[in-house]
Parts: C-alpha cells; sequence; structure tokens
C-alpha cells in the first residue's frame, strides 16, 4: 500500500468541503475513493491514535539490548529477556532492529613474538610480489566421514532420546590430497594414502604440481609457495627444484604457522563444504566426488582470493603480525 502524503489528506478535506464528489477527489489525486473516503470527515490529517499498547521495543530499549548482548560477558538470549522484563522472541526483533547478526567464533593460530616479527618482515618483503604468478601448494586429508555443522544440525524433539544420534567411525577410511592453485587455474588432484615423505613429495612435484605449473603459466616464470613442512623443505626438494629452475620462497622466509597468506587453504574448506553437501560413503566415490568438486569450483574466487594477498600482507604488518580475518 502507498503512504498517501498529509498535503492530500488535507485535499481531500478541502475538495470534500468544496462539493467535489468522492470519484472526483480520487481522480483529482490520483489516488482511490477508499483512502477518500477515509479522510473526507477525519478532523485531523495526522495518525489516528489506536487502542492497542505501545510497543515495547523502542529505540531506549533496542539500544538496552544492543549494548548487554555486545558486553564481554557475552549474556544469552535468555538473560536479556530475563533482566529486561521481556519475552526472547520480542528480543530476537530488537536483535534485527539493532542491526545484529549471530556470528561464531573462529580459531586462529597461536602466534609467539618471534613468528609475529617473521610474517611482519615477510609482510613488508614481498607486498608487491607479483602473486599472479605464484603457485600456492599444500595438502589436505579428506576422511570418509560427515562432519555436520552443530549449529544447522538441529532436531526439533521432546526428550534427547528422540534425537537420532550421529553414527562415527573410529578409525574412518581416508586419503590424502595434494594440489596446487594459482590465478587463471589451478592442478589437479594427487591422491596419495601413506605418510608423506620427502621422496612422496618429490614424485608429487614431477607427476603433478609441476606440470599443471607449466600448463597455467605456460612460458611466463613462475614462483613456487608451499608451507614450511620439512617434507616441502628438505635438501633433497630444493636441489630438485634448484635443478628445475624453478623460484621459490625459501623456508628461511617463510613464516611459520601463517595459513592466512596461503590462499590454498582458502580453496581446501571450498573443497570440503562442497563434500559435505552430499557426503560420499565409500572412499572409491569420496575420490571421484573430490576430483568432480575440484573441477566444479569457482576459478572467480580463487582468482579474487589471489588477488586478496597484498590486503593479506597489509593486515598483518597493521596487527603487528598478528592474526587476520582471512
Amino acid at each position: 500500500m502507498v503512504k498517501q502524503s498529509i498535503e492530500n489528506r488535507m485535499m481531500v478535506q478541502y475538495l470534500s468541503k468544496k462539493g467535489y464528489s468522492p470519484t472526483a477527489i480520487a481522480r483529482q489525486l490520483g489516488t482511490n475513493t477508499q483512502f477518500v473516503y477515509r479522510w473526507k470527515n477525519r478532523k485531523d490529517v495526522g495518525r489516528q491514535l489506536g487502542s492497542g499498547r505501545p510497543p515495547k521495543l523502542d529505540k531506549k530499549r533496542i539500544a538496552k539490548i544492543e549494548k548487554r548482548l555486545t558486553s564481554k560477558d557475552r549474556p544469552s538470549q535468555r538473560m536479556v529477556a530475563q533482566e529486561l522484563g521481556i519475552s526472547q522472541p520480542t528480543i530476537c526483533r530488537g536483535i534485527k532492529k539493532a542491526g545484529l547478526r549471530p556470528y561464531r567464533q573462529y580459531h586462529k593460530p597461536a602466534l609467539n613474538e618471534t613468528q609475529r616479527m617473521k610474517r611482519v618482515s615477510f609482510a613488508k618483503k614481498h607486498k608487491r610480489d607479483n602473486w599472479d604468478h605464484v603457485l600456492f601448494v599444500d595438502e589436505k586429508t579428506f576422511e570418509l566421514q560427515h562432519h555436520p555443522n552443530r549449529k544447522n544440525d538441529v532436531f526439533y524433539a521432546r526428550t534427547q532420546a528422540e534425537v537420532p544420534p550421529v553414527p562415527t567411525l573410529k578409525h574412518p577410511a581416508k586419503v590424502h590430497v595434494a594440489a596446487g592453485v594459482a590465478f587463471g587455474g589451478r592442478t589437479n588432484l594427487h591422491f596419495f594414502e601413506v605418510n608423506m615423505t620427502s621422496n612422496i613429495y618429490l614424485d608429487i612435484l614431477r607427476e603433478t604440481l609441476l606440470p599443471g605449473a607449466f600448463s597455467i603459466f605456460g612460458n611466463h616464470p613462475f614462483k613456487l609457495l608451499q608451507d614450511s613442512d620439512p617434507k616441502h623443505t628438505s635438501k633433497a626438494v630444493y636441489k630438485f627444484l634448484d635443478d628445475q629452475h624453478i623460484d621459490y620462497y625459501h623456508k628461511n622466509s617463510w613464516p611459520a604457522n601463517s595459513p592466512d597468506i596461503n590462499i590454498i587453504e582458502n580453496v581446501w574448506a571450498m573443497l570440503a563444504d562442497a563434500i559435505n553437501k552430499n557426503p560420499p560413503s565409500t572412499l572409491r566415490q569420496l575420490k571421484k566426488k573430490l576430483k568432480d568438486e575440484w573441477k566444479n569450483l569457482s576459478q572467480d574466487h580463487i582468482n579474487n582470493a589471489v588477488r586478496s594477498i597484498p590486503n593479506r600482507l597489509s593486515e598483518i604488518i597493521k596487527q603487528n603480525g598478528g592474526p587476520t580475518n582471512y
């Protein structure tokens, strides 16, 4: 319904006193006759006071709700409702009117002073690198077991006994996956089912990561970014990369405990979300689904993550080496 202006209400009363019919008034004002009948005999043109009780959610109460819920002791909605003498549904409406949204706390690595200083040093030194020509590589383990989102997997029941349990395996089957991502492309997935060693990592470099990098970058030079895992930084691995004339970030410069710089961590999270939407039931299905979902990942999202690296490094400098929001 279009809210009519006070001027239109005044014109309805004026034209009515002049003897115009409701139809003529409605036609002249471009409104409907229902509006004319409602206002032509009214004594005022403002809001008519209703008979209901005043709303509980005035600006002052909304401010109280916001202040309590954002305080350091983080009280529950139920506690705030009891303190203010209103119902919990009213609290929910107040939260919405205050512009608040519920968020879950995220986990960030605990960083010591040495790690912070190294992160700042890396950020300052490499902030202006050409990140479009960097291959970000890492490994990830996927288990044949669904990990539900406890916040969304809710069952409404009268007793706990009516809620079905989540079946879990003590030693679920799992597969290790290695891959690389870059601006404009990604390598194939490389599956392996034994614990990583430097020799296995060398095989992954030869068979998957470097061929994938050459496919992405062509004849353009690129740089390899890998974390400081001992399997990645062994003498054999560095010798192989040097022999192949592959540039890389050395372990002496790469800051430990810094998953917020290696954007493949974000890509693994995207892949895990896609897998958990419809979890497979066999190891063969898991591998197939990993391949399918890997191909279906949005390259635009990966490109945006790569382009966010300078902002990430600026945030590290701003936070004096502390964790960022990435």
